[in-house]
């Protein structure tokens, strides 16, 4: 925000006059409500002058050119100073000329009754119309807040006139009026020009305030822009947090998921069995696994096709799924067309039960397997193993088991269910 250069009532006087088109414009202004206050009661004054001079003289014709020519007058200087505006490029010195001509033109008329109207040798009417010029030449003073040198063309001619009629009639008293006069008016001069300063110096302060306002209020929109921008950015970077948690999210989630089937895959069921032989020391609670194979599946492949084959092991996925009922159940593919099933807290009774409902509803869909030794659909031979998690090497104690019932089950002719205990103990490969 620029800084502000203090400004010293004189220097803005100063700026005035060398044509500062703001501060002039406010004294314009200003000096227009106070002539659109004070032109009605000149006009009165004029006419009861007018009437004074017709009564007093008998004589109607010269009052009433006297009084239209002020009329005129005025109302000339009326329309100049509403017509002033500062232009683009300076102030229309043409229209400031006309407006001084015409103030001076009024004080001018004014300044005629006494030279005019009033004859020689007739005070009455002389000092009647004297104190009309007086007041006149007095008001005329208020127009201070237009310029320093326009209330001149009106006032002075005023005192000008009086002067030279009290002149010309070479009395004492006529002379203590002119000077009397005179000190009066340059006394209201002097008061005049120190109250114009005060009003400049008063437009100054407004037209400062009316910047200062003008910054604050571009300062404001420059703030509510950046906070607007900040906000957009904001907004911006909280989308992108969010979409880099859901890309972090879904490659977690493909580290941890088979890209064919959508179930767990072989590092998630490494994981899963070695947290859950854990858990089932420490819980002394059964863990139970079913390893299951697809049965002559290189048949299939062959027979129907590589993308046959995958939409079978998508079916087969679904299945498992479909076959668990607990959200600790873990389904999974072991690899190639096997797949695991690693059940918590599961004796082993229980996990061939599971098993079994597996096997049944993949035979059930029916797929066609023409490949295949032992049905005309597809279907699955599963082994099933169980253990408490104390045993030492659990987990490879489970896998083997499991293997070797899945083993039996195919060498007693695949599409059936065999588990640990129905087969001889053998030991694991090392």
């Amino acid at each position: 925000m620029s800084a502000t250069v203090p400004v010293t009532a004189s220097k803005v006087a100063h700026l005035v006059d060398q044509g500062d088109d703001r501060v002039r414009k406010r004294l314009f202004d200003q000096t227009y409500r106070f002539l659109k206050v004070a032109e009605l009661p000149e006009l009165a004054g004029a006419v009861a002058l007018a009437f004074g001079f017709a009564y007093l003289l008998d004589e109607v014709a010269g009052p009433s050119i006297w009084l239209a020519a002020l009329t005129v007058a005025i109302l000339v200087r009326g329309i100049c100073i509403r017509l002033e505006s500062p232009l683009a490029d300076g102030v229309n010195l043409r229209k400031v000329y006309l407006t001084a001509a015409s103030n001076g033109a009024c004080g001018l008329i004014w300044g005629l009754a006494i030279l005019t109207l009033v004859p020689e040798g007739n005070e009455p009417v002389e000092w009647y119309a004297l104190l009309w010029l007086i007041s006149v030449s007095v008001s005329g003073v208020a127009t201070m807040s237009l310029s320093s040198w326009i209330p001149l063309m009106h006032a002075l001619t005023i005192v000008a006139c009086v002067v030279v009629r009290l002149s010309l009639d070479g009395s004492y008293l006529g002379s203590l009026i002119v000077i009397g006069l005179l000190a009066l008016y340059g006394f209201l001069l002097t008061i005049a020009v120190f109250a114009r300063r005060s009003l400049v110096s008063e437009i100054q302060l407004r037209l400062a305030n009316v910047e200062l306002v003008g910054e604050i209020d571009a300062e404001r929109q420059r703030m509510d822009a950046l906070n607007a921008e900040l906000t957009q950015e904001i907004k911006r970077r909280e989308l992108l947090e969010e979409q880099l948690r859901a890309d972090r999210k879904r490659a977690e989630e493909r580290s941890t998921t088979d890209g064919l089937t959508g179930i767990a895959n072989r590092r998630a069921f490494d994981e899963a069995i070695a947290r859950e032989v854990r858990r089932a020391a420490r819980s002394a609670e059964p863990l139970s696994l079913i390893l299951l194979d697809a049965d002559y599946f290189k048949a299939y492949n062959d027979e129907y096709g590589h993308q046959a084959g995958d939409t079978a092991l998508q079916l087969i996925a679904k299945e498992l799924r479909n076959a668990t009922r607990r959200a600790s159940d873990l389904v999974a593919r072991y690899g190639g067309e096997e797949f695991a099933i690693l059940l918590p807290t599961t004796n082993l009774t229980d996990a061939r039960i599971l098993a079994e409902r597996a096997r049944g509803g993949i035979e059930a869909r029916r797929l066609e397997h023409a490949g295949s030794k032992v049905a005309n659909v597809l279907t699955v031979c599963a082994g099933v193993a169980s253990v408490d998690g104390s045993q030492p090497d659990a987990a490879k104690q489970l896998l083997h088991q499991a293997d070797t019932a899945l083993y039996e089950a195919k060498r007693r002719g695949r599409n059936r269910v065999t588990t640990s205990a129905e087969v001889e103990p053998r030991a694991p490969a090392t």
